[in-house]
C-alpha cells in the first residue's frame, strides 16, 4: 500500500475574478471558483479513479486534507508500486485540470504537484516539500498563451479587453442570455461568468430553474445571516449614511506561512485548515448578523476575505473582525479535537490584518481592489515588528472620490509627511506624519468612539475639516496655531472627546502633530478623524484623502453590470 500526495492551486484567481468592472461577472467568477474548489474537486477525482479502474484492480481511495479558496491537498492511496500509483494520479489530476479549463472556457488553469509519500515520521513533510517544488517548476515552465493569428479579424469582447468575442447575447435582468445579433459581443469566458452568477443566485439550474434558491457561497451567506447578500453595488451604496459610498474590505491572516511550514502530518494540516477556514467564516457571518450589515462577500475561505460593505459600517466591522477571528480560532485550537502541536504553538489563536478602500459605488472596481491590496500590505508591514502574538492585527484605510487614483505608498510618502527643520547649525529635522494609520483594532475602536462623542456633542463638520486643514499645513508652527485656535473654539464636550482619543492613542505634546512613545516621528489623527466623520454624513467631504483638502472631486465613470452558467449544480 502506497500513498501519493496531491497539491492543487489555481493561480491568478484575483486576475480572473476581477478582470472586468462588472459586478455580475465578478460574482459569477467567484462562485465558479468557490464551487469547483470546495465541492467538485474531490468528487471529480473519486469519479475518475472509479471509472478508470481495471477489472479486479484495487480501488484507489482519495482522502481530502483540505479544499478551499482555489487550492487543495489530497492523499491518494492504493496497492501497487509508488511509481505506478503516481502515474495514475497524474492522469487523474490532468483530467481535473482539463475539467477546470473547460468549465471556465480557458479562463482558469490548474497548477499541481504530485509526490509519493515515503515511509517514516517525516514522510509527509518530505512529500509536501517535493510536491510544492514540482508545482512551482510546472508553473514556471507552463506554456504561455500566444496572440491569436486571426486577431486583426476578431471582434473584441465588450466587457473583457483583449479577449476575442465568440457570441452575441442579449442580457437583461435575471434571464438566461439568448443569442442575438443585435446584442453585446462577449467572449466565452465572460459568458461563462455571467451564467455562473445566475446559477449561484438560483436563477438557472437543472433542479431549480427560476426557484430563486442560491448556491455555494451565497447559499451559505443566506443560511448563516438569515437574508441574501446585497447583490447590487448601487443599492449597497445607497444604504450608507454617506450616500453612494462603499467600502471594499480585504482581510488576510498574519504569519500563516510560518505555521504551515511546521505542520508535521496530513491530519494536522486538515485540522489547521478547518480551524482557519471555519474561524474566518464564523467570525464574518456572526458580525454581519450581529451588526445587521448590508454586505456582499466576493471571496471567503482559508484566511482570506474580500467583501463590500456600506461605507459608514465598514470601519465598525473591521474594528471587530480581528478580535472575533482570534477568539474563534483560539477556542477551536484549545478544544480537545485540535492537534497538540497546534495548541502548544498557537495557544492564543490567529490574527489578521485588513485593508479598506472607500469610494463611490460607481468608482472603477478594479481600482478600489488595487488600493485595498496596497492597504492590506501596508497593514501587514506595520505588524512585522510586533513581538506580541496577540497584537499583530492592523487596519489601514483610505478614502477617495477622485477618478484619478494614485499608488498608496508614494502618495503617503510624498503628500502625507511633513519635514520641519529644528536646528540651523546641524541641519536636524523632525518628521511629522499626517496620519496614525495603520491602526490597531482597539485604536480604531477609540477613533470611532471619538467620532460618536463628537456627534453627540454637536460638533459641526466645518470644525472637523479645519482640524484636517491644520494637519495639511506646510509649516509645523502654522499647523499648531490653527489646531489650537480651532480646539479653543470648541465646546467642553467636544474637547473632552478629543482628549479621550489622545489618551487612547498615548498622545502627548501640541496638536495636531503629537509625540507618541517609542517613535521619533510625530503623528496627527486629524485627517483620520475627518474621514471617519465624513463617512457618516450625506454631505460632500470638504477635502479628499486622496488629494489636498481643497482638491475638487471628480465624478468617476459608472460601473457596467451584466448577468448569467452552463454547468449544472452537482450539490444543492
Amino acid at each position: 500500500m502506497s500513498q501519493t500526495l496531491i497539491v492543487l492551486d489555481i493561480p491568478g484567481i484575483k486576475s480572473y475574478v476581477f478582470a472586468s468592472n462588472s459586478l455580475r461577472e465578478i460574482q459569477g467568477a467567484s462562485a465558479l471558483i468557490d464551487h469547483f474548489s470546495r465541492w467538485e474537486t474531490e468528487s471529480l477525482l473519486r469519479n475518475w479513479f472509479h471509472r478508470n479502474r481495471p477489472a479486479h484492480a484495487p480501488t484507489v481511495s482519495v482522502k481530502k486534507v483540505f479544499a478551499n479558496a482555489g487550492g487543495g491537498q489530497f492523499l491518494a492511496q492504493a496497492e501497487g508500486s509508488p511509481d505506478e500509483n503516481e502515474t495514475k494520479v497524474r492522469q487523474a489530476v490532468l483530467h481535473l485540470a482539463q475539467e477546470l479549463h473547460g468549465r471556465s472556457c480557458g479562463g482558469l488553469a490548474l497548477s499541481f504537484g504530485i509526490a509519493p509519500v515515503p515511509e517514516g515520521p517525516d514522510g509527509y513533510r518530505r512529500a509536501l516539500d517535493l510536491a510544492h517544488k514540482r508545482m512551482r517548476h510546472r508553473r514556471k515552465n507552463a506554456p504561455k498563451s500566444g496572440a491569436l493569428a486571426t486577431w486583426p479579424l476578431a471582434r473584441e469582447c465588450e466587457s473583457l479587453a483583449l479577449e476575442p468575442a465568440g457570441v452575441s447575447v442579449n442580457i437583461g435582468g435575471d434571464v438566461v442570455p439568448e443569442t442575438d445579433p443585435r446584442g453585446r459581443w462577449l467572449s466565452h469566458v465572460t459568458l461563462q461568468k455571467l451564467e455562473a452568477a445566475l446559477w449561484a443566485r438560483g436563477r438557472i439550474g437543472a433542479e431549480n430553474r427560476g426557484s430563486g434558491r442560491a448556491h455555494g457561497l451565497w447559499k451559505e451567506f443566506e443560511e448563516q445571516v438569515g437574508r441574501p447578500p446585497a447583490y447590487n453595488l448601487d443599492a449597497l451604496g445607497s444604504e450608507a449614511k454617506r450616500a453612494g459610498y462603499i467600502g471594499l474590505l480585504y482581510a488576510d491572516g498574519n504569519s500563516m506561512g510560518q505555521v504551515v511550514r511546521k505542520i508535521p502530518d496530513p491530519d494536522s494540516y486538515r485540522a489547521f485548515s478547518e480551524i482557519v477556514d471555519g474561524s474566518i467564516r464564523k467570525s464574518t457571518y456572526g458580525l454581519v448578523r450581529e451588526l445587521e450589515l448590508e454586505a456582499f462577500p466576493l471571496l471567503l475561505g482559508g484566511d482570506d476575505l474580500v467583501m463590500v460593505v456600506a461605507a459608514d459600517r465598514a470601519l465598525q466591522f473591521a474594528a471587530r473582525l480581528p478580535e472575533e477571528f482570534q477568539r474563534c480560532s483560539r477556542e477551536a485550537i484549545n478544544s480537545s479535537a485540535a492537534p497538540r502541536w497546534l495548541r502548544e504553538r498557537c495557544p492564543h489563536g490567529f490574527s489578521l490584518s485588513i485593508g479598506i478602500a472607500f469610494g463611490r459605488a460607481r468608482h472603477p472596481f478594479h481600482l478600489l481592489l488595487h488600493q485595498a491590496e496596497q492597504l492590506l500590505q501596508s497593514a501587514k508591514r506595520d505588524a512585522l515588528g510586533e513581538k506580541d502574538p496577540t497584537g499583530k492585527a492592523r487596519i489601514d484605510f483610505h478614502l477617495t472620490h477622485s477618478s484619478s487614483t494614485r499608488e498608496i505608498g508614494p502618495l503617503r510618502k510624498e503628500e502625507w509627511e511633513l519635514w520641519e527643520k529644528i536646528g540651523h547649525r546641524d541641519g536636524r529635522s523632525i518628521t511629522c506624519r499626517r496620519t496614525f494609520r495603520p491602526y490597531r483594532p482597539h485604536e480604531l475602536t477609540a477613533l470611532l468612539e471619538c467620532v460618536s462623542q463628537l456627534r453627540g456633542a454637536g460638533m459641526p463638520r466645518n470644525k472637523v475639516s479645519t482640524l484636517g486643514e491644520a494637519a495639511w499645513s506646510d509649516s509645523l508652527l502654522e499647523a499648531e496655531i490653527l489646531a489650537l485656535e480651532t480646539i479653543g473654539r470648541m465646546k467642553p464636550g467636544q474637547r473632552q472627546a478629543l482628549a479621550f482619543l489622545e489618551k487612547k492613542l498615548h498622545c502627548s505634546g501640541t496638536p495636531p502633530f503629537y509625540t507618541i512613545p517609542d517613535s521619533t516621528t510625530r503623528r496627527a489623527f486629524a485627517i483620520d478623524l475627518q474621514e471617519c466623520f465624513s463617512l457618516g454624513s450625506s454631505n460632500e467631504l470638504s477635502g479628499s484623502s486622496n488629494e489636498r483638502p481643497w482638491a475638487a472631486p471628480t465624478e468617476s465613470p459608472s460601473v457596467a453590470t451584466c448577468q448569467p452558467w452552463k454547468q449544472e449544480n452537482h450539490h444543492a
